[in-house]
């Protein structure tokens, strides 16, 4: 239990230092970690605290960083070429064509990335594809 606390202090000061180095919101860590602890061949995997304990503040930042790309093509993908055809998605804009970007949170692979939805305003600000209301609570395509 107690090494288990250390673990958790030491995830947090990785998060902070993250936070401080480059402004990021490093609390949202789903990129391939949070996988439970399996049984492969006779050796068990490192549950999600350990391998985040494993990666350098820089290794953690790349991570980040490949989450918000693919935060923001996951989003790009949904009002990107196919948007035309998605009677659904077009269904759920209001008239002048915003989305509630909670509902596109709540979307299978969108929950499988991250549950921050400032994380994902963060990501969606150099989006080309779509634009996020000023209030920060609406998405539509550009």
């Amino acid at each position: 239990q107690q090494q288990q606390q250390q673990q958790q202090q030491q995830q947090q000061q990785q998060q902070r230092s993250l936070r401080d180095s480059n402004g990021a919101h490093a609390s949202v860590q789903k990129v391939e970690l949070e996988k439970p602890k399996k049984q492969t061949g006779g050796k068990s995997q490192a549950p999600a605290a350990e391998i985040a304990e494993l990666l350098t503040p820089e290794q953690l930042r790349e991570k980040m960083d490949t989450l918000r790309i693919t935060i923001q093509h996951q989003v790009d993908h949904y009002f990107g070429d196919g948007y035309p055809t998605d009677n659904w998605l077009q269904s759920q804009a209001d008239d002048r064509g915003w989305t509630s970007l909670k509902l596109v949170s709540r979307f299978n692979r969108m929950k499988e990335l991250t549950s921050d939805l400032d994380f994902v305003r963060e990501c969606l600000r150099t989006s080309t594809v779509v634009e996020v209301s000023s209030c920060g609570t609406w998405v539509r395509p550009r």
